[in-house]
């Protein structure tokens, strides 16, 4: 009866504890999805010729229970904005094309 006494709070901390760095996790993929999604409408309404857009999330959790820590991630996104026809006309403006 003592060990259980003991041992169940234990274990009711570090599920606890697992269940917040699930959610740590999943807010950190959520909010990438989220930006992917925005710097991609970005490129979309964009008219500029070429151009690299970076952004940078980060995301902080405390957790609380056995331990008491808090994670933090951090990524950087990177995406090229280019404009194919823009290229073409540009390479045709300056006497690129080949032939």
């Amino acid at each position: 009866m003592v060990e259980a006494a003991m041992v169940l709070p234990i274990l009711i901390l570090v599920v606890f504890s697992l269940i917040l760095v699930m959610v740590h996790y999943y807010e950190n993929h959520h909010g990438q999805i989220v930006l992917h999604k925005e710097m991609l409408a970005q490129v979309q309404e964009s008219d500029t010729v070429f151009r690299i857009r970076k952004r940078t999330q980060e995301n902080q959790t405390k957790l609380d229970g056995m331990v008491n820590h808090i994670l933090k991630d951090e990524k950087q996104h990177r995406i090229y904005d280019l404009q194919p026809a823009a290229w073409i006309r540009l390479g045709e403006m300056a006497g690129l094309e080949d032939g």
